[in-house]
This record gives C-alpha cells, sequence and structure tokens, in this order.
C-alpha cells in the first residue's frame, strides 16, 4: 500500500513523543521528508511549475529553487504560497541535515519540536487551511 506524505508526518509525530536524541533525530528527518513530499504534491496542482534557478542541485535543491521562482502563470496568491514554501522547506532541510550529518551537534527536544511546527505550516499552506503572513505579501500602494 502506498504512504502518503500524511501519514510520515504523523509517524513523525508519534516517534517525537519520547526525546532521546536518536528519536529526535529520526522525527526531523521523518518530517523533512514529509513536507517535501507534500510539496511535491502541491506543486503538481499549479499550472505550471516554477523554474528552476539553478542548473546544479539534487532534487531537492531543484524543488526549493522551483517554488522560490513560481511561474507567470500562477496566480498572485500561489506565487506567493510557492515562496513561503521555499522558505519553510529550506529551513526543514537545514534542520535535517543537521540531525543527519552532525553526529557531535547536540540535537534535542526543541530543534524536533521547531521541525515539527515547520511541517504543521507546510501542510497548513499546501491543505489551505493559513496563508503567508502579510510581511510577505506585496503591499499595495495608497493613492
Amino acid at each position: 500500500m502506498p504512504v502518503r506524505s500524511h501519514d510520515m508526518f504523523r509517524d513523525a509525530w508519534s516517534l517525537m513523543r519520547s526525546y532521546p536524541e536518536a528519536r529526535v533525530r529520526t522525527t526531523t528527518s521523518r518530517a523533512y521528508y514529509a513536507s517535501y513530499q507534500r510539496c511535491l504534491q502541491w506543486e503538481q496542482s499549479l499550472p505550471a511549475p516554477g523554474a528552476p534557478s539553478r542548473i546544479r542541485g539534487g532534487a531537492h535543491q531543484q524543488l526549493i529553487d522551483r517554488l522560490e521562482n513560481p511561474s507567470g502563470q500562477c496566480s498572485k496568491s500561489q506565487r506567493e504560497k510557492s515562496r513561503e514554501l521555499a522558505k519553510l522547506l529550506l529551513r526543514q532541510r537545514e534542520l535535517r541535515e543537521l540531525s543527519d550529518y552532525e553526529m557531535t551537534a547536540t540535537v534535542t527536544g526543541p530543534l524536533g519540536t521547531e521541525q515539527m511546527r515547520l511541517t504543521q505550516e507546510v501542510f497548513d499552506y499546501c491543505d489551505g487551511l493559513a496563508h503567508p503572513p502579510a510581511s510577505t505579501r506585496t503591499r499595495r500602494r495608497r493613492g
């Protein structure tokens, strides 16, 4: 049976309930991959994918690049949401890389909690339950 991004996120939450460092590291990684998969699904709902700003980079960096540079065929709200998702996913990838590769760093519950909060934001944006903060939106001039 195929796994869904929501299933991965739910699994990460269940791992987070106990705070030994190895579990926090696992949770941080699992939550990132849930967000990555959810962003991929959301991108497929757009009229056209964004343009990658780099020629090189793995699949994850290319997705972040496409989200940072949404297509002009997207609505204004889709472009704002896309850019916000790129920021969230980039921060989550940084946390995942710390958890997965920095074995001398202490990774504790607060880092895992931040990753889970960011994952919830990604899901809320993708599911239409939240919108980018006003500070990231283009402001109209009055006059």
